[in-house]
């Protein structure tokens, strides 16, 4: 793994992770991630090199342990909303091939019920985006991008 960015989340609702065609694999961590109100750490994925983030129903889709599929419009790094510091890790394998799907593995997906979370996008993931479910300002904390060639 290599360091790709690095960025202090303070004054903004998300930031954007650009030029990561690069990669095979992205590894996002988020520690001490805080907001003025409760919210969830989010990632949505670029296939534009952050022209655009995917943000529809079954962009994401979320495999329960009963094998049920379930479509969503983001990534979460946790789930329980808080203005305390939280952390978080998503990886995101296969983001550079064409084919169909690209899987995503984090810290909390053994304990939601949720086994296994994938983009079925046939294009190479190339830029991600961190914000949050309550479309608030984050007050504190850092956000490392890294890659794997």
């Amino acid at each position: 793994w290599e360091l790709a960015a690095i960025q202090a989340l303070n004054g903004a609702a998300e930031w954007n992770f650009t030029g990561l065609g690069i990669y095979t694999d992205i590894c996002v961590r988020i520690i001490g991630a805080t907001f003025g109100s409760g919210a969830t750490c989010y990632l949505r994925v670029s296939i534009d090199n952050g022209a655009n983030y995917l943000s529809s129903s079954g962009d994401y889709v979320q495999v329960q342990g009963n094998g049920t599929p379930n479509n969503d419009t983001e990534l979460e790094f946790y789930t329980t909303p808080a203005t305390a510091a939280r952390a978080g890790e998503i990886i995101i394998t296969g983001v550079n091939l064409t084919t169909p799907p690209k899987f995503a593995r984090s810290n909390f997906f053994s304990t939601d019920g949720v086994l296994l979370r994938y983009m079925p996008t046939t294009s190479a993931i190339n830029a991600v985006r961190v914000l949050n479910s309550g479309a608030v300002n984050f007050t504190g904390g850092t956000a490392y991008v890294l890659g794997r060639r």
